[in-house]
């Protein structure tokens, strides 16, 4: 049996899928936080202004 047979039949127990969950959760509200406190500020930066490589580089990073 090789590694990637004996991973696919390992069991995860069940706290390990809790604790995949809430930092799920947690990575999500810490994304939507900032998100939201930050949005002014790029308004007053980067909208209605001319698109520039840096602006391009800011929003495919975002």
């Amino acid at each position: 049996m090789n590694l990637h047979q004996k991973l696919q039949t390992q069991k995860i127990p069940e706290h390990h899928s809790i604790t995949a969950n809430y930092c799920w959760i947690a990575g999500s509200v810490v994304f939507f936080y900032d998100s939201l406190i930050t949005t002014g500020e790029e308004i007053r930066c980067f909208w209605g202004r001319k698109l520039t490589g840096a602006a391009v580089l800011f929003w495919l990073n975002k």
